[in-house]
């Protein structure tokens, strides 16, 4: 029997048209009895079949394949089962935190307990529930205390423990806060972690886990690494946590307005009703949706890198950026400042800014609004020096957001609309500064803005009239210094159009530093 001299086989052709192709190339190889190569014969019709099915089996395989790797990967489930393997877990919904002060009428002779799970309410007209996560006292003849407050609805299920390992406990709600979760099983308290690898056999420990489709579950040890409870045939398991609203709950200053239920004072053995107020004493910041896949493909290996231990710059802001309710965080040391400061030996500084923080929030008032709570503030340490070498000292620092006027004369072409030149500029200047691309610490150049504008279809020349800090008296900057801890944010915009033909001859100049020196030998 002759040997086929086949041609070699392309293994990268995974379409319908190339794959038909080859095959049809092959034909004279095997064969001179077939000479009919329309679409309308039989082994055609055959042909194309088969190559449809190829192209198809191919398009999965691929799919397959990239769903193994975690920057191809697109499906959450992949996704989140990749990030497992180096012990990164996607965020669920976050609640929004704030500190309120609830206040007495006037002074009175016994304490005042405002005990924890404690219902607040916006006086808004679509209102939202918080919740404290602490109780808390007023003093005897004190007449206020500031609390921390976590936005969510509270709700308690019961179960009964089973005795098997690792025990686990689904909750109703797919919208339920991790951090706000407390479980108490025979009537003792259990503190949850992130995992058991650091617990012992008879720690009472439990962590909160979000699948794939989201559901939330609360599951306990194997006996080995954290204590599994014993058969109840009773409810023994009481889990209250927050429904969360997320971003939604991320409300301004003074928002939070009403207590929910009735209040005593300790007076023994007959407690007397009293009243109590309260007032927010910042916004209400952090409340996030759940992680989406395209941040946890950037912020698992940054964790990873850091090897969830806070030695470098590089891990303080992978470690605090990762961190439920953070948007963005900036670290520093003596050595980052200038010039270097030694009283900061040992100290490592770090700012953070909480999610969903908007132009309009700031606006209003920035020295309130966009400041993290106290409660975000303290979790987040104790997570940072859990990580950190013994002898590191951590403070946080509030950011300091800075607002940016700009005022700009516009020459546009004639053929261009003054309307659409005008709102095209607008969002240029408002992407340029929104939350999601300013930078902690980022001097913003006069120059970059006159290229943004310049840079928007219609524009001939740009003349910057005003450039600076709302709180400077010049009103030209070459350059807007950022300090470590601030965030740009744009204060005020104001934009005059004119035609090209008013505009003056000389083209736009862009600013450039000075040439460095030529070397002399």
């Amino acid at each position: 029997m002759a040997e086929m001299n086949l041609a070699p086989v392309s293994y990268t052709d995974k379409d319908m048209a190339t794959i038909l192709k080859g095959m049809v190339d092959q034909i004279p190889n095997l064969t001179n009895r077939w000479t009919d190569f329309s679409p309308s014969d039989v082994g055609m019709v055959i042909l194309e079949l088969l190559s449809w099915n190829l192209q198809m089996l191919a398009f999965y395989m691929d799919r397959q394949a990239n769903e193994a790797f975690l920057s191809t990967s697109r499906e959450r489930k992949n996704v989140v089962n990749l990030c497992k393997l180096i012990a990164y877990k996607l965020a669920g919904v976050t609640s929004s935190t704030a500190n309120v002060v609830i206040s007495l009428e006037s002074p009175i002779s016994t304490r005042v307990e405002i005990p924890k799970y404690t219902v607040l309410l916006t006086g808004e007209e679509d209102v939202v529930s918080f919740a404290t996560m602490s109780s808390a006292v007023i003093p005897p003849g004190d007449t206020e205390v500031t609390i921390g407050v976590r936005q969510g609805i509270p709700k308690i299920e019961k179960h009964k423990t089973s005795g098997d390992r690792n025990q686990k406990f689904r909750v109703s709600e797919s919208r339920a806060d991790k951090d706000s979760f407390e479980v108490v099983i025979n009537g003792e308290i259990w503190q949850q972690v992130e995992n058991f690898v650091n617990s012992q056999a008879n720690d009472k420990h439990y962590t909160v886990n979000i699948d794939f489709d989201g559901n939330v579950d609360v599951t306990l040890g194997d006996n080995f690494f954290g204590y599994s409870p014993p058969n109840s045939i009773i409810e023994n398991v009481v889990i209250t946590y927050l429904i969360s609203d997320g971003q939604n709950g991320n409300v301004g200053g003074d928002a939070i307005k009403t207590l929910v239920g009735n209040f005593y004072d300790s007076n023994f053995p007959s407690p007397n009703q009293i009243s109590l107020s309260v007032t927010s004493s910042s916004a209400a910041t952090g409340g996030s949706e759940q992680e989406t896949i395209e941040h946890a493909k950037r912020q698992a290996p940054a964790e990873l890198s850091a090897l969830f231990r806070a030695m470098t710059r590089a891990d303080f802001e992978a470690l605090a950026n990762g961190y439920e309710g953070v948007s963005k965080s900036i670290a520093w040391g003596e050595q980052d400042v200038n010039p270097p400061n030694y009283n900061m030996f040992n100290w490592v500084m770090v700012a953070i800014a909480p999610d969903n923080i908007t132009r309009d929030m700031l606006i209003e008032d920035d020295l309130v609004n966009g400041l993290p709570s106290n409660e975000l503030k303290t979790n987040l340490l104790n997570y940072l020096y859990s990580r950190a070498t013994i002898t590191t000292r951590i403070k946080l620092v509030d950011p300091s957001y800075v607002g940016v006027s700009i005022a700009a004369n516009v020459f546009y072409n004639p053929k261009a609309q003054a309307s659409v030149v005008k709102s095209d500029i607008d969002t240029a200047l408002n992407n340029f500064f929104s939350f999601d691309n300013v930078q902690f610490g980022k001097e913003i150049r006069k120059s970059n803005i006159i290229r943004l504008i310049d840079s928007v279809s219609g524009v001939d020349y740009v003349e910057i009239t005003q450039f600076k800090r709302d709180t400077s008296i010049v009103d030209v900057e070459d350059a807007i210094v950022i300090l470590m801890n601030e965030l740009p944010y744009l204060k005020v915009s104001a934009i005059t159009a004119e035609k090209t033909s008013s505009a003056p001859p000389t083209p736009t100049i862009y600013p450039f530093p000075p040439a460095p020196p030529i070397p002399v030998d």
